[in-house]
């Protein structure tokens, strides 16, 4: 299908992806730190750009990477990938602590608000094996210890597991230590002469959350945004206690790069609804008899000052006139927007969409007189509807303010309507490829335990792992081809479950693509049933008399329009599928991330990814 290729899968793809991410967060233009580590700078521009959130690098340094021990900015202000993992494992282990805690109680199931079961079964694509902190556990006392059997939890225990993986300067902290006795050390288990407790499965899944009990992992499966969970008070309404931040406006509305800003299903509607209104009211011919310069068509001073003068009417009218009305247009388009601002965008859209179809008047390079012939009509009625749904979303933001929170309504246009639906899919997708790393990381170590390893010399699991790992790291699979790809797109799995995340320009690009394979065979038929069309057909049979000779333009001219609306169909529904295989090579190291120079170079002016549109639309016209 000219889609297949083949790219890491398992445990290898797992860390590729790692990289990836830190590639992507980092800031520095000239090279990447191929140690993965993230600055506190890095941060900071990551919140500015996604969230508008401005903080300092000592603010970050306090609330986030503290949290590793590091408390000054400095050149080893970071974190490393490590760090990055052990963050994006929270949730995981919250909900493995979750499934002890409840089978520890005799029950088999674990339920949400909604009433679903989160299911605590091996093979759940979301939910931790029920046995995976106990087989770390065990792991870990086998490799430091030379034997797996559970042993009474002490300082000495500790420092000789912190000394095995490398932790020499954390294993001689007695502070630590004793403060990491006290973290495994739940109330409900804690021995009453004092004796020290069992390390076993409950107490390790302790220690592991007990810093974290605060983190709710209900949230991956709420409709809400990162935002949201994170400031949002769901039973106040209001922003949680101790979690304001500065914010501030960052164009959101406009922004094509980040996709940041409230509706993406509202700036794809809006892109074709201003191609639309340019090809009927910006190039009528109205418009070129205006621009048209009194003089002799035939003079080649005068054919040149024409040409030129038609594309500087051009120019004006795609970059002034577009520019005011896509951002008037898209100016309540952010979260939270001003009701001033949804005003402008209702206001804009009424005078650059709506009132043109209903209103005849000439005034400079806008003329709104209307065409009976050819393809007008259906551009008219066209326009005028996209104008009427680009209406309906910032009405329907407006009565939102006014609904009940949990109406119905609400978490229909919630879901529909704006970005909310693709930010928790993205959530979800987290907790599905978080808990297919642990399954492959642990699938590594159940291939070394087959594998053996001990006669080798390898007498630790960490070291046949290592083993098992560089065996497996060449493991590659098939990406999917057409068919599968639109099957998963379907079934939302490709969100869900991948993360995948298309961007507006491509989006737009695609239906304006669609816009015009529909405009062009409507303005075939329209030119084929008109009189004149007819009559160059009867024009034909009349060559030779009693044979028809219409066949010999009919022929070549149904084949040719065919063939090219088959090749743009063929290209529009290749476009995406195309797209997210190549998203996902780079995420699995299919293509070098972090550790190839080519990619450094992919970083430079990501904004350029909007040209995009522009070349998607306007190629369709050179087919």
């Amino acid at each position: 299908m000219g889609l297949q290729k083949r790219r890491p899968c398992g445990a290898a793809a797992d860390i590729n992806e790692l990289e990836y991410i830190s590639a992507l967060h980092q800031t520095g233009k000239d090279e990447l730190r191929e140690d993965g580590s993230i600055q506190t700078c890095d941060i900071v521009a990551f919140l500015m750009s996604r969230h508008g959130i401005e903080v300092t690098e000592e603010e970050v340094l306090d609330k986030i990477i503290g949290t590793f021990g590091q408390r000054t900015v400095d050149s080893r202000s970071d974190i490393d990938l490590i760090q990055l993992l052990a963050l994006l494992l929270i949730p995981l282990l919250s909900k493995a602590k979750q499934s002890l805690d409840q089978a520890q109680q005799a029950s088999n199931t674990i339920r949400r608000q909604s009433g679903t079961c989160l299911h605590r079964q091996k093979g759940d694509s979301r939910w931790p094996d029920a046995d995976i902190i106990e087989s770390v556990l065990r792991m870990m006392l086998h490799d430091a210890t030379g034997d797996a059997t559970l042993r009474p939890l002490t300082k000495e225990l500790i420092r000789q597991i912190l000394r095995f993986y490398g932790e020499g300067e954390a294993s001689n902290n007695e502070q630590l230590l004793d403060e990491m006795v006290l973290a495994v050390t739940p109330d409900s288990i804690t021995d009453i002469e004092g004796e020290p407790i069992l390390l076993d499965q409950h107490s390790f899944a302790h220690g592991l959350t007990h810093d974290v009990q605060h983190y709710n992992i209900d949230f991956e499966n709420s409709m809400t945004t990162n935002f949201h969970d994170v400031f949002s008070d769901e039973q106040k309404g209001d922003v949680k206690e101790g979690n304001s931040v500065k914010t501030v406006r960052t164009l959101s509305c406009i922004d094509y790069t980040a996709d940041t800003f409230r509706s993406k299903s509202y700036v794809v509607i809006l892109w074709v609804a201003w191609i639309l209104t340019y090809f009927s009211y910006l190039q009528s011919q109205n418009v070129l008899t205006m621009a048209k310069l009194q003089c002799d068509e035939f003079e080649f001073g005068c054919t040149l000052a024409q040409g030129i003068l038609n594309w500087l009417v051009i120019m004006f009218q795609l970059s002034v006139l577009g520019s005011i009305f896509i951002i008037a247009a898209s100016a309540g388009n952010v979260k939270n927007a001003n009701p001033f601002l949804m005003v402008v965008g209702i206001c804009a859209t009424l005078i650059f969409i709506v009132l043109p179809f209903f209103l005849e008047l000439s005034v400079g390079v806008v003329s709104t007189k209307k065409s009976r012939e050819g393809i007008n009509p259906v551009l008219y009625h066209l326009s005028v509807i996209c104008g009427f749904i680009l209406l309906i979303d910032p009405v329907m933001n407006i009565f939102q303010r006014l609904l009940p929170e949990k109406s119905s309504f609400l978490m229909f246009v919630q879901k529909h309507m704006d970005n909310t639906r693709l930010e928790a899919a993205v959530k979800r997708a987290a907790s599905f490829k978080m808990n297919r790393l642990v399954r492959n990381a642990c699938d590594v170590h159940k291939a070394a335990e087959l594998d053996g390893g001990i006669g080798q010399g390898l007498e630790t699991r960490y070291g046949i792992a290592m083993l098992a790992f560089a065996k497996a790291s060449d493991q590659k699979e098939e990406l999917m081809n057409f068919r599968q790809t639109w099957k998963r797109i379907w079934n939302r799995e490709l969100f869900e479950d991948e993360g995948i995340w298309l961007t507006t320009h491509v989006l737009a690009g695609n239906l304006a693509q669609v816009t015009v394979c529909v405009l062009l065979a409507t303005l075939f038929a329209i030119v084929y049933s008109s009189e004149l069309f007819q009559q160059g057909l009867d024009h034909l049979d009349k060559l030779v008399p009693g044979y028809s000779q219409r066949w010999r333009l009919l022929v070549p001219l149904f084949f040719g329009i065919s063939c090219g609306q088959l090749t743009i169909i063929s290209i529009i529904s290749k476009y995406i599928p195309s797209s997210i295989n190549t998203i996902l090579l780079f995420r699995s190291g299919g293509f070098e991330t972090l550790k190839g120079n080519s990619f450094l170079k992919l970083r430079y002016a990501v904004d350029n990814s909007s040209l995009l549109f522009g070349s998607i639309f306007w190629g369709e016209f050179l087919r």
